[in-house]
């Protein structure tokens, strides 16, 4: 939360700072500005602080920021003048945090982040085979190494895991 309150106040600043507007008056052209702002530093001259490049996944990460606060604004009735990528099906359409409303390959999220650069994300492999699962149990010296990396295969996060208290353990509920 207190990352997205960042890249979304950064956007409030950039609009006040160099457009002296508000987030209802901004339009497509603003926010490209904003991400082109981002990822190759301070373009425009009246501005005084110097801004360090950001990669081409970050600067994206700020594009669902920020489309997603003009589409929770959209979906409030708000009258705005930002168009940004639909809504998925099945969304809950009052969400906008961390992005949960933005469609990132629609037409209008390429069109507006087509100028971005840097590596692709990495898609790292989600889940563990059978046989990977067994190599790596095999591997584990003791019992609570094999029980957290278990436990992390049902999608606890190790916070929860290394949290956890075996009182609070009802083997009669599965939980």
């Amino acid at each position: 939360a207190r990352q997205y309150a960042y890249k979304l106040c950064k956007y409030l600043n950039y609009l006040r700072d160099c457009w002296h507007i508000g987030y209802a008056d901004a339009t497509a052209k603003h926010l490209a500005g904003f991400l082109r702002f981002l990822q190759f530093g301070n373009v425009i001259p009246f501005v005084g602080a110097v801004e360090g490049k950001r990669s081409g996944f970050t600067v994206r990460g700020y594009y669902t920021v920020v489309a997603s606060f003009y589409t929770f604004l959209r979906s409030q009735g708000k009258d705005i003048k930002m168009e940004v990528a639909e809504e998925r099906s099945g969304e809950n359409p009052h969400s906008f945090l961390y992005g949960q409303g933005i469609v990132t390959t629609s037409p209008r999220y390429v069109a507006e982040t087509s100028f971005v650069s840097g590596k692709p994300p990495v898609d790292y492999e989600k889940w563990y085979t059978d046989e990977q699962v067994d190599a790596i149990l095999s591997n584990f010296r003791t019992y609570r190494d094999k029980a957290v990396f278990s436990l992390s295969l049902d999608g606890l996060r190790i916070d929860e895991i290394l949290s956890a208290q075996i009182d609070l353990y009802r083997a009669d509920e599965g939980t």
